[in-house]
């Protein structure tokens, strides 16, 4: 199902019909990827990210995301190793889920952001949030 722009207040129920999401095109943002995972469903990234953002063991387990080549071959391998056992697609989805309501709270978010102005104040050089 490819079904072309969506409303922003349909995004979620369209992903809850998903069985695997995928992020796939080089110049998507981490937001589609925090969607994904917010709604529990098992995604399927590259290995290294995407051009606007590396996906990092560290900042997503390998338990909370399957990595793949980016390659058809490798996201289709994805695909099917996920739709063959669901549990395991259950088990992924969730684990992202905890992952993103667990540190992307509002206060957890907010002292990021006052750490990377500090840290841009200080220094004078702009720094990741």
């Amino acid at each position: 199902l490819l079904p072309g722009p969506v409303p922003c207040n349909e995004v979620a129920g369209l992903l809850n019909l998903s069985d695997v999401c995928l992020l796939t095109v080089p110049t998507e943002a981490a937001l589609v990827l925090y969607e994904y995972l917010a709604c529990a469903r098992p995604v399927i990234v590259p290995r290294g990210g995407t051009a606007k953002m590396a996906v990092s063991d560290e900042t997503f387990p390998d338990d909370s995301v399957l990595r793949v080549e980016r390659t058809p071959d490798g996201y289709a391998e994805g695909i099917l190793r996920l739709l063959a056992d669901g549990r395991a697609a259950e088990d992924m989805g969730r684990k992202g889920r905890d992952l993103v309501t667990g540190r992307n709270t509002w206060p957890a978010l907010g002292l990021r952001y006052a750490e990377a102005i500090r840290q841009a104040t200080a220094t004078g050089k702009r720094q990741g949030a």
